[in-house]
């Protein structure tokens, strides 16, 4: 394949580097809580950036927003909050088959 060698061999401009950028960090902990690191700002001035830092139920309820945001059809993104209501007012369904 042609890879970063035979970019050089041929005098192109090489691509630029990796550079991570943080958007944050979510965490699930259990019974309705959660933990959330949101960055606010530009993401290209990472220093002009604020951390905007929740816990409890807010922090859970951003944690779901996230988790149906990253859903990949729109079908999953209806059965999901449906599956946690149905959840939420019955209970896990435990059984085998």
């Amino acid at each position: 394949g042609a890879g970063a060698g035979a970019t050089a061999k041929t005098g192109e401009a090489f691509a630029t580097p990796f550079g991570f950028q943080s958007q944050g960090m979510l965490a699930y902990l259990g019974h309705w809580r959660g933990l959330a690191d949101v960055i606010t700002g530009a993401p290209a001035r990472q220093a002009d950036s604020r951390h905007v830092k929740l816990k409890g139920f807010a922090a859970f309820v951003i944690w779901r927003g996230g988790y149906l945001t990253k859903l990949g059809s729109w079908r999953n993104r209806l059965q999901v909050p449906f599956d946690w209501c149905k959840t939420l007012l019955f209970g896990r369904d435990v059984s085998q088959f």
